[in-house]
């Protein structure tokens, strides 16, 4: 099961100028200079994981449960090598626009991929 991320980002796309989506828009501005800097610096991308899990808690790890994934988040320190926080940051930062779409109240993607 899947999410159309195209059409999530669409949505979000056309609703990022307002005052409410500032906050996410900003988000995802900060982790593509992170994702985009040369050379990666893994301890940035560390301190965004952080500041983003702690944020969407509860909304990555429903997409753990809905994606089979296992990228639920936990409070265990875990040694990763550079390319997985690279993939890490970029698979949340792929998600802030459903995240910033349901907090506020525009989309019920998760709500629909939740009834079984």
């Amino acid at each position: 099961m899947n999410f159309d991320l195209k059409n999530i980002y669409r949505t979000f796309e056309k609703v990022k100028g307002t005052h409410d989506f500032k906050e996410y828009f900003d988000e995802i501005n900060e982790n593509n200079r992170v994702l985009n800097e040369i050379p990666f610096d893994a301890q940035k991308a560390k301190q965004r994981i952080s500041k983003l899990t702690t944020k969407y808690r509860m909304e990555l790890n429903m997409l753990a449960c809905i994606y089979g994934n296992n990228m639920s988040v936990t409070n265990q320190p875990i040694s990763k090598t550079p390319e997985i926080l690279w993939n890490d940051l970029q698979y949340i930062d792929q998600h802030i626009p459903l995240f910033a779409l349901e907090r506020k109240g525009i989309s019920d993607y998760l709500n629909q991929k939740m009834r079984f």
